[in-house]
Formats: structure tokens, C-alpha cells, sequence
């Protein structure tokens, strides 16, 4: 990538990979998936209409890229980007604080989850109302976590001194302790892939195992 970049966040849109913002950071860029074999290049994209204080996180609603980031002062920066318009524009950021957060998309609607005990909330937006909502809190809070969209709903792995499986049941808004697993497992990250019986639940990417 042509930017330094840290606590950022990424994501895939349209066969193109976007790294969004991260620590004190506006810039965006894309790598096209398709034709990676002939350019190999990272291209710029529109910075975010602001800096993020602390970590951010992006996730995919149809063609657009939403990207909600820490701003400081207990306020939150919640923006969209549709790359067919080339431009960010500012949506409603009438949302709690937190400061280390994930989120995931499912359908028409953005969830945003803190992790620490203290920040373990879970809060909706519906893109087509943009308007959010409180959701029932996670059972745990951990040192790092990754919030997935699977077939059957949202799941968190919290990573860290333990390693915690939650899931959320959309229709009942609670949620379930899955598997707990003991060992540590530091910085790594969880994503989801699809077989033929079955989805898997977690793969570990690599991380520091202790």
C-alpha cells in the first residue's frame, strides 16, 4: 500500500479490496482483485471526511462501504462511501461511544460491537431509515475480538487470556455463549469460509499463540 496504517479496517466490494482510515488516518485505498496479476498496484481512493481517533471499522451494504470510526470526546464518525459516486457523505452518528469496537453487516443493517467489559454494547443502524438502535450487551467482554456475519447470524470471537465464541439471535436480540476455548490466542483474527455440509464457525488467522 502506499500509506502507513494501523488499527485500520478492510473489506471487499465489487471484487475490490478497500483498507479504510485507521489511527490518526483519512487515507483510503483499493487493490483490484481481478486483475492483480497484470498491475500488482494499490490505488487511491477518496479520504474519509475525518480522522479516526482510534480504530475503525468498514463493512459492505450492497455498493457501498460504510465506515464508522472513534472521533474523540465520546463522539462516534459514521460515513458512507459509494464508489460508483466517488464521495463520502455523513450519516447519523446519534450512537454511544466506544472507543475499541467490530462491526459487521447483515441484510440492510450495520452492527457496531465494543469489546471491554465496560464497552461490550451492541448497536444497530438500518441504512435505509439511518437511524440506530440499542441491542442487548454481549454475556463477555475480551482484549480483542472479530464480529462476523455467518448464514444463520452474527457471531463475535473475543481472542485473548481466554477464547470466547458468542452468537446473536436477531429475532430474540440475545445473545449465546457458544464455545469457550482455553487457550491464548493474541492479535490473530477470525474469518468465515463455506463448505459443503457445513459452515465453519471460526478460522484462526495468524496470530500469537501462548
Amino acid at each position: 500500500m502506499h500509506n502507513d496504517r494501523h488499527y485500520y479496517s478492510a473489506c471487499v466490494c465489487n471484487d475490490l479490496i478497500y483498507a479504510v482510515g485507521g489511527n490518526n488516518n483519512t487515507t483510503v485505498e483499493n487493490y483490484d482483485l481481478l486483475i492483480y496479476d497484470i498491475t500488482d498496484k494499490w490505488y487511491n481512493c477518496p479520504d474519509t471526511p475525518s480522522p479516526y481517533g482510534a480504530n475503525n471499522g468498514v463493512a459492505v451494504i450492497e455498493n457501498s462501504i460504510y465506515s464508522l470510526g472513534c472521533g474523540g470526546n465520546g463522539k462516534m464518525l459514521h460515513n458512507r462511501l459509494d464508489p460508483r459516486e466517488g464521495q463520502w457523505c455523513n450519516l447519523n452518528n446519534n450512537i454511544i461511544g466506544i472507543e475499541w469496537f467490530d462491526v459487521a453487516s447483515r441484510d440492510y443493517s450495520l452492527y457496531c460491537i465494543g469489546r471491554y467489559d465496560e464497552e461490550r454494547q451492541c448497536q444497530r443502524f438500518e441504512a435505509r431509515s439511518n437511524k440506530w438502535q440499542k441491542l442487548s450487551d454481549l454475556n463477555v467482554g475480551g482484549h480483542e475480538h472479530k464480529a462476523l456475519n455467518m448464514e444463520d447470524g452474527i457471531y463475535v470471537l473475543f481472542i485473548g487470556k481466554e477464547s470466547i465464541l458468542e452468537s446473536y439471535d436477531i429475532e430474540e436480540n440475545s445473545w449465546t455463549i457458544e464455545e469457550e476455548m482455553d487457550f491464548e490466542h493474541w492479535d490473530g483474527g477470525a474469518a468465515s469460509i463455506y463448505h459443503l455440509r457445513n459452515w465453519y464457525k471460526k478460522v484462526w488467522t495468524p496470530g500469537v499463540g501462548c
